[in-house]
């Protein structure tokens, strides 16, 4: 007869994927943390195979943390990339992002910089005197890598957008295209901060950058 699920009472049976309060326990041993649930459990309690992802997802953070400390570089690799785990990896990677996107102090001061645009504009940008460490922006890489590169399109006009900047590319054949996200970013309080004029190229006696990237930001976030 199979046993009944310590945390949602469902009856789990025999073939079903179970974990036991024992090696529940020992995981928490190992990497020292407490959970509810299974501070309750005795060791031969199970949880099914749906409470037993949420307590693993209840303690992403630490787990995530355990494997990263004491994992080789290839197998922590192989644990954040592991198909069954993306749940858990997603929700300790959001919670390591908020933690190091908290702002630190308020009031924080700023310094002007004075930059001349490749079009000899004149412009004032305040930027925050405060700033990453090298280890906690190498981290923010880490974290944010495959959030921005889900969201990165190499192939299209718009090849990538977000609260503070778009980032726009000007493609052979597609004018009209072009022309109509740069009059919709800039409704959107974007402006165009650099270009990078790309390869160069020629055709039909005309010469100059071909695919060029256009960079705007929005000025929100330039004080």
């Amino acid at each position: 007869m199979g046993k009944n699920c310590f945390d949602c009472g469902n009856k789990i049976g025999f073939a079903v994927v179970k974990t036991s309060g024992k090696d529940l326990k020992k995981g928490g041993i190992l990497m020292e943390f407490n959970d509810e649930i299974v501070d309750k459990m005795d060791e031969k309690d199970v949880l099914c195979g749906e409470c037993s992802s949420n307590h693993a997802f209840r303690n992403a953070l630490v787990i995530y943390n355990w494997h990263k400390k004491n994992d080789s570089a290839k197998d922590f690799e192989s644990f954040r990339n592991h198909k069954y785990l993306q749940n858990l990896v997603n929700e300790a990677e959001r919670l390591i992002a908020e933690q190091h996107n908290e702002p630190k102090q308020q009031d924080v001061p700023v310094e002007s910089t004075e930059i001349i645009s490749k079009f000899g504009i004149n412009k004032t940008v305040k930027t925050n005197s405060s700033f990453m460490s090298v280890a906690d922006l190498n981290h923010l890489l880490v974290t944010k890598h495959d959030q921005i590169k889900s969201q990165w399109d190499k192939n299209g006009i718009v090849q990538f957008k977000d609260e503070g900047l778009a980032i726009l590319q000007r493609k052979w054949g597609s004018q009209v295209q072009f022309i109509i996200a740069c009059s919709q970013v800039t409704k959107e309080g974007y402006r165009l901060m650099a270009i990078d004029e790309g390869k160069e190229g020629s055709s039909g006696g005309f010469s100059g950058g071909v695919n060029a990237y256009f960079y705007f930001q929005k000025m929100d976030f330039v004080r």
